[in-house]
């Protein structure tokens, strides 16, 4: 709708002209959140439709650098300027980043890291955060699942059916693809006590499991604090990523990086967003 205004749509290229010099001499890069691609609605956790991802990709090819996330960690915790630099990641490993997203990843030769849950990998079922959706549970009732220990939540929970990316697959991921850990069971770690927060985000399961060394964890829910960051960085990990909706700012501790949650974003309005000009309105609005 908006765009079909001629005025509208003026407004948006001189918008971006006027900010591309900004773009260009920024020294901050910017990583970059999704859950799923996929061309059908699922209300439980709204995936963004290929041909939006795809303009994503385009949009990225014009103006950006897109490096593997593990280059832009080294290059932000050696302290050099990340201009132009940006990353690719996805949350919870939904079975359609294989199926939809990396094709298009491929067709752009685009590196991505999926962060998975450990225990979706392993029982092929979605988070529990997905099925609370699917049930239509309140916030009230999430926030009392998201402190039960994981045996009693799952007995708690009506299953779901929504395909996963599993083990065999994960083993199996063309090289531009690379994993991560989301915890063993997508628990609010913040609210955990130290030996419970120590098991969730344990590297060791993960490497087992994969076969391979895994150094970045995403915290899951966005629930995360200084503690969090204490025991993730005593657990061996490299550096760590949260949502925040901003650019990774010079000299930032690693174990909190932000990321754009972009997963909902017209392909149009990418620029707009890591410039952080819709992240301005959107704090006005509130």
């Amino acid at each position: 709708m908006f765009f079909r205004s001629p005025l509208a749509r003026i407004a948006f290229r001189l918008l971006n002209l006027c900010l591309e010099p900004w773009l260009r001499n920024c020294p901050e890069g910017f990583i970059l959140l999704y859950h799923r691609v996929h061309p059908e609605p699922d209300p439980a956790s709204p995936p963004l439709p290929p041909q939006f991802f795809e303009a994503h990709l385009h949009e990225l090819q014009r103006h950006f650098r897109v490096l593997p996330l593990e280059e832009l960690v080294a290059r932000h915790r050696a302290g050099r300027p990340l201009s132009g630099c940006c990353s690719l990641t996805f949350d919870d490993g939904f079975g359609d980043f294989l199926t939809h997203a990396v094709p298009l990843l491929q067709r752009y030769s685009f590196p991505a890291t999926n962060f998975l849950v450990l225990d979706c990998l392993t029982a092929g079922r979605p988070t529990w955060n997905y099925r609370a959706n699917r049930a239509r549970l309140s916030p009230e009732a999430r926030t009392v699942l998201g402190a039960l220990q994981p045996e009693l939540r799952e007995q708690m929970l009506p299953p779901a059916e929504v395909p996963m990316v599993d083990l065999e697959a994960a083993r199996q991921a063309p090289a531009l693809v690379s994993w991560g850990s989301h915890t063993r069971t997508h628990s609010w770690l913040s609210r955990l006590p130290d030996d419970r927060l120590a098991w969730e985000i344990d590297r060791s399961a993960f490497q087992a499991a994969l076969g391979q060394e895994v150094t970045f964890l995403s915290y899951p829910n966005d629930m995360a604090n200084p503690r969090v960051y204490c025991a993730t960085r005593e657990a061996g990990y490299t550096a760590a990523f949260s949502v925040g909706d901003r650019r990774i700012r010079v000299g930032e501790d690693p174990f909190s990086l932000p990321r754009f949650d972009v997963g909902a974003l017209w392909g149009a309005f990418l620029r707009l967003e890591v410039m952080g000009v819709l992240p301005a309105l959107r704090r006005l609005k509130a």
